[in-house]
């Protein structure tokens, strides 16, 4: 199922945006209306939109609903074009692209926070930075809408004769109902495909090396947090088989894994030296004693 939501671009600070401990609105809508050259665009938003992965993953970062708003603000402004075939293209002008400085001005965001924001769509692959640094973010045509005003009548007639389809008299209740109903449940598990899909693409990687910290106390880990921090970030999350890390947390397993199995080796060698000189002192005690 598929509603459409309209977003406002300025609300009341008070409002806007939300952060952890203060919940959204649940009376706030949020209202965009573009129109150029006669179109209309608008957004076109899943019903669970705030349950999708993606989102749900960004909630549960520090300043994870920041992050949403500067998400949802993006979006807002790939439809700010003249031509429709740059729709997804944020760039400022053909001279000069966008910063996240210039985000953080015009989104009244902390330039940090945009800054993290920024990496991290694009580690999930939800945003790319192209190499004359236009920002293209490619949901925006699947998510955008669009419509002359001529064929807005069309669709409206449409709707209308559709409506009147489904309304099945009593003698033939069996009809557009099941067809329906099929509509509904196809709908309903392609969206649960596309939910699956993004959760396996989804890139889980820490925030801050405290967040790396916290997670090795809570597992009881004795590998060195800052060195496994410092490495994975310094080659951006690619390990040594040249891969990319999809979850720190699983990789962190696996280095203090081997740090485990070193520590065992180190104390086997100790332990086998030092059976090897009490060995060789009985050997010189013996001797001396002219047993040999």
């Amino acid at each position: 199922m598929m509603v459409y939501a309209r977003f406002l671009t300025r609300i009341s600070s008070n409002l806007w945006p939300p952060i952890r401990g203060n919940p959204w609105p649940s009376k706030l809508l949020f209202y965009f209306s573009g129109v150029f050259m006669s179109k209309k665009y608008w957004l076109k938003l899943n019903a669970h939109f705030l349950k999708e992965s993606f989102i749900t993953y960004l909630k549960t970062q520090k300043n994870g609903y920041e992050y949403i708003y500067l998400w949802q603000s993006l979006l807002l402004k790939c439809l700010e074009v003249d031509d429709e075939n740059e729709i997804g293209f944020l760039r400022l002008n053909e001279k000069v692209p966008y910063s996240p400085e210039l985000f953080s001005e015009i989104f009244c965001m902390n330039v940090d926070t945009v800054k993290i924001a920024i990496d991290l769509f694009v580690s999930m692959g939800v945003m790319e930075i192209l190499d004359d640094g236009t920002i293209y973010i490619e949901a925006v045509q699947k998510m955008i809408g669009k419509e002359s005003e001529s064929a807005e009548r069309v669709r409206l007639h449409r709707e209308r004769k559709n409506n009147k389809l489904l309304q099945c008299n009593n003698g033939n209740v069996t009809c557009n109902p099941i067809l329906y109903n099929k509509e509904k449940e196809e709908d309903k598990d392609k969206e649960e495909d596309k939910e699956k899909k993004n959760k396996k693409n989804m890139r889980i990687l820490p925030n801050s090396l405290q967040e790396v910290i916290d997670y090795a106390k809570e597992k009881n880990m004795i590998l060195d947090t800052k060195f496994f921090y410092d490495y994975f970030t310094e080659s951006n999350w690619i390990d040594s088989n040249g891969k990319s890390v999809q979850n720190f947390k699983l990789k962190m397993q696996t280095w203090n894994k081997n740090e485990i199995e070193k520590q065992k080796e180190k104390h086997s060698q100790k332990t086998d030296t030092l059976e090897l000189r009490v060995a060789r002192l009985k050997e010189l005690e013996e001797e001396h004693r002219g047993i040999k």
